[in-house]
C-alpha cells in the first residue's frame, strides 16, 4: 500500500464515478471522504483535504461554476478536480474560469453529443486520473518528459531540437514511428497535429529575451528561427501499445494560466476558431493540440521551463479515442 498523502474528497451520486475515483485516489495513498453534495461535506479547515474531486453530474441544472464554488468553499485549500460527463466538452471548460480548477477530467465515452437517454454517468479513466493525482503530490522541479505516461522502463526517444530547420525532420520521425505500428491514418494525424503544433509553440511563442518580452511575437511561422545555446527545446515521444506519447519542453517556462484558459475557449466558439495562416501566437496550438489528443498536460515554472505533453489513447479504434475526449491537467507552479 502507498504511504499516507493526506485526504481527499468525491462529491457525487453516481456509483460506477464513485468506484473510478475512489480507486485513483487510493492508488496514491489518499484517504477518502464521499460526499453527494458540496453542502453535506463536514466543515473543514484550510488544507484539511488536499484534493477535492467534483462531479459536476450530481446536478445537470445548476451552474458549473456554482457547484465549483461551493465545493471550494466547503474544501478550502484544496486542489481541484473536475469531472463531467453531460455534456461535457462545455461545463468542463465554463470552470476553467475558477483558478483552483487545475485538472478537468471527461467520463468514458462521454465527449461526443448524445441525445439525454444515452447520458454517461461512468466515470473517469482512473489509471489516467491516478497517474495525474502521482504527479500532483509529487515534487515538480523539473520536466519528466513522456515516461509518467507510459509502461515503466518503457523505451523513449529524445531529440534536441536547436532551430525551425530542424523541426521536419524530428516531426517525421515521430510520424515514422506511428507509421511503423501501422496506426490508422486517423490516430497517425493526431499524433501528427499534436507534435506538429507543439514544436511550433516551443520555437516561435515561448522564446523570451532578457526583459521577458516574447522574441517572436507576430512573426511568421514560415520564418527561420535560432535558439541560442541552452535554449534548446527537448522532445520525447514513445508509445506503449495504450498510449502514444509527445512531450516537448522548453527552457523558457512563459507559459501560465490565462492563455492556456483563452486559448482552450476557443472550443465553446459557436463560429469555430479562425486561424490565421503562419502567425505566431493565435492561441490556437495549445486548443488544436487539446482537441487531438486524450490528456494535455501542463507543467511550467517560470523562468525555468514550459513542458506541455499530449497522451493519445491508440490502443482501440480512433472513434473510442475520440469518445474518451481530452482531460486537461495544469501543474503550472510546482506547489499544490
Amino acid at each position: 500500500m502507498p504511504a499516507s498523502q493526506g485526504r481527499a474528497t468525491v462529491v457525487t451520486r453516481h456509483p460506477a464515478t464513485i468506484r473510478r475515483v475512489a480507486q485513483s485516489l487510493g492508488a496514491v495513498g489518499l484517504s477518502v471522504t464521499h460526499a453527494l453534495a458540496p453542502g453535506v461535506l463536514p466543515k473543514s479547515e484550510f488544507g484539511d483535504f488536499r484534493v477535492a474531486v467534483l462531479d459536476l453530474d450530481i446536478d445537470l441544472a445548476a451552474d458549473p461554476m456554482a457547484l465549483v464554488d461551493a465545493t471550494i468553499m466547503a474544501c478550502p485549500g484544496a486542489h481541484l478536480v473536475v469531472v463531467a460527463g453531460v455534456d461535457a466538452k462545455r461545463r468542463l471548460m465554463q470552470t476553467l474560469a475558477s483558478p483552483p480548477v487545475r485538472h478537468v477530467v471527461p467520463k468514458l465515452g462521454s465527449w461526443l453529443d448524445r441525445p439525454p437517454e444515452q447520458r454517461q454517468f461512468d466515470g473517469p479513466d482512473e489509471q489516467d486520473l491516478a497517474i495525474a493525482l502521482r504527479r500532483l503530490l509529487l515534487p515538480r522541479s523539473e520536466p519528466l518528459g513522456a515516461a509518467p505516461y507510459l509502461i515503466d522502463g518503457f523505451s523513449i526517444t529524445e531529440s534536441t531540437i536547436s532551430s525551425s530547420n530542424d523541426k521536419d525532420a524530428v516531426l517525421n520521425t515521430v510520424l515514422e514511428l506511428a507509421a511503423a505500428l501501422d496506426l490508422s491514418d486517423e490516430k497517425k494525424r493526431r499524433i501528427e497535429v499534436s507534435a506538429e503544433e507543439l514544436l511550433l509553440n516551443a520555437l516561435y511563442d515561448a522564446p523570451r529575451g532578457p526583459d521577458g518580452k516574447s522574441l517572436h511575437a507576430g512573426v511568421d511561422r514560415r520564418t527561420p528561427v535560432h535558439l541560442e545555446p541552452g535554449s534548446h527545446v527537448r522532445l520525447q515521444y514513445g508509445c506503449d501499445g495504450r498510449n502514444f506519447v509527445v512531450s516537448i519542453a522548453d527552457r523558457y517556462g512563459a507559459l501560465d494560466r490565462p492563455p492556456v484558459v483563452k486559448s482552450l475557449s476557443k472550443l465553446l466558439d459557436p463560429q469555430g476558431p479562425r486561424p490565421t495562416a503562419g502567425i505566431s501566437g493565435a492561441g490556437l496550438g495549445l486548443m488544436l493540440t487539446y482537441s487531438a489528443a486524450n490528456q494535455l498536460v501542463i507543467h511550467a515554472l517560470p523562468g525555468r521551463f514550459t513542458e506541455v505533453t499530449a497522451v493519445m489513447h491508440v490502443s482501440g479504434s480512433n472513434r473510442t479515442a475520440l469518445a474518451r475526449g481530452s482531460a486537461l491537467h495544469l501543474y503550472l507552479d510546482g506547489r499544490l
